[in-house]
C-alpha cells in the first residue's frame, strides 16, 4: 500500500546547491513524513526565495562531514548530530541557489 497525505504541505529546510541539483539537511532524520513522502512520490517541488523548481530521483545520503551544504550551517548541524540529507535532481525548471527553501511533495 502507497503513503498518503492530506494534500501538499511545505516543510522549512535548510538546502544548499550541489552539482546537479540540491540537498536537504533532514533535521528530523531520515524517518521524517515528508521525506519518506517526497521518498515515495519520487518528486517535489523546492521552493527557493519564492521560486519554485520540480525536483526528482530524491536520495538519502549520509555524510558525517556536512561538506554537502554551505559552510556556515555545519556547526549547527553536527551539535543537532544531522547527517543525513535528501537529494533532489532539478526537472526542467532549476530554483534560485539559497539557504532558506522549502519542499513540497507532489501528489
Amino acid at each position: 500500500m502507497g503513503r498518503r497525505a492530506s494534500g501538499p504541505a511545505a516543510h522549512h529546510s535548510a538546502a544548499g546547491q550541489i552539482p546537479n541539483g540540491y540537498v536537504v539537511a533532514l533535521t528530523y532524520g531520515r524517518e521524517a513524513e515528508w521525506a519518506r513522502n517526497v521518498l515515495a512520490a519520487g518528486a517535489c517541488e523546492l521552493i527557493v526565495r519564492g521560486r519554485r523548481g520540480r525536483m526528482e530521483a530524491p536520495e538519502i545520503l549520509h555524510d558525517e562531514s556536512c561538506r554537502l551544504v554551505p559552510r556556515w550551517i555545519r556547526p549547527m548541524l553536527r551539535l543537532l548530530r544531522v547527517d543525513d540529507f535528501l537529494r533532489l535532481t532539478p526537472r526542467g525548471d532549476r530554483a534560485s541557489t539559497s539557504e532558506q527553501s522549502r519542499v513540497v511533495p507532489r501528489s
